[in-house]
């Protein structure tokens, strides 16, 4: 039967190894996962479609990043749950009919995207804008809806696709989206959005008419982070193993 000696000069060179391959960092460093954090970009104004005909707009975006060591793969954000607060009594009513799905990526359209370590990437949310008839083909489905009937400010959320029930469409109010930040290899991250759709329009204010607010962050524990919690012990456990004794 082995020594406590021998196997510890075992682990101290798998470790060695481990060091060698990976470079001259930390090797519990090199082996955390991706981290990802969201934070939300003011609304600017825009157009949709070609000027001169394009629709004036103001568009919201989520700035998604990676603060870990390593690249985030296949990273999506899923829109899950939204919440309508009522006008009156303030209470959070969930939309059953709500579409849940991915938002798409800004520029490239994809619901999936790789983000290297230390950089960030823009998630398109959707627009507001004054619709008037025929300018958008689901605004109409929308209106046919008792509620958005006699409106013409809509929110236009930018989902994976476009549903025939226009569900993804909002009318003028309060609002709570709730979102999960999913990739192949890093811990999830679920996020609430505060969304006010409200006021008259100014182009010199547009928060006036189109708010967006990040109440919260929460991330899942993962397997990823075990393995380090695990590793960490492990080394606290030979530093205090090879320390001179006094």
């Amino acid at each position: 039967m082995p020594s406590f000696f021998e196997g510890l000069t075992l682990v101290l060179s798998l470790v060695a190894l481990l060091i060698a391959f990976f470079g001259s960092e930390r090797i519990w460093e090199r082996l955390r996962p991706p981290n990802l954090t969201c934070k939300v970009e003011d609304p600017h104004f825009t157009q949709l479609g070609v000027p001169p005909t394009g629709v004036p707009c103001l568009f919201s975006r989520l700035i998604i990043a990676n603060d870990g060591y390593s690249m985030a793969e296949d990273v999506e954000v899923y829109a899950s749950a939204l919440y309508r607060m009522h006008p009156v009594t303030g209470v959070a009513e969930l939309e059953h009919e709500f579409p849940a799905m991915d938002l798409k990526w800004a520029h490239v359209g994809m619901t999936r995207q790789k983000i290297a370590a230390g950089l960030s990437k823009p998630c398109d949310l959707g627009c507001v804008a004054d619709f008037a008839p025929g300018e958008h083909p689901l605004v109409e489905v929308a209106r046919e809806r008792s509620r958005l009937s006699c409106q013409s400010r809509l929110l236009v959320l930018s989902t994976e696709v476009e549903p025939y029930t226009a569900r993804h469409i909002l009318g003028e109010g309060h609002y709570k989206l709730h979102l999960k930040i999913a990739s192949a290899n890093a811990p999830l991250l679920v996020a609430v959005l505060e969304i006010a759709v409200t006021g008259t329009w100014s182009p010199t204010e547009p928060e006036r008419v189109f708010k967006v607010k990040l109440l919260e962050t929460n991330i899942s524990p993962s397997c990823c982070d075990r393995i380090t919690g695990r590793l960490d012990r492990i080394e606290q456990r030979l530093n205090r193993r090879l320390a001179p004794e006094t």
